[in-house]
């Protein structure tokens, strides 16, 4: 919960293994992560993420392993693409910029 208390109190953030974009980087998926848990979302503008999904850590993980990250990728892109905005959905940029 310390990346999650991190990021809603707008303390600083540093890309890494924590909060990092998943490949390939041109879908614009971010992954948040915590101890326990993988958040899966995307960036509508600069500081504002958009979670869609997640799951538990362990299930991303061999022995207990039932998740995969490109099928949660998948899943975001169409959750943001099935949303009726006007405009841009998501921005793109450096991490520095958007976090």
């Amino acid at each position: 919960m310390t990346r999650l208390r991190q990021w809603i109190t707008g303390k600083p953030m540093a890309y890494g293994r924590m909060f990092q974009d998943l490949m390939p980087p041109k879908d614009e998926v971010w992954e948040l992560k915590t101890a326990d848990l993988r958040i899966f979302g995307w960036m509508y503008r600069p500081r504002e993420f958009i979670a869609v999904l997640g799951g538990y850590a362990d299930d991303y993980k061999e022995p207990t392993k039932r998740k995969n990250y490109e099928d949660d990728r998948r899943a975001v892109v169409a959750a943001r693409e099935a949303l009726p905005l006007d405009g841009q959905k998501y921005v793109t940029g450096e991490f520095d910029e958007l976090v």
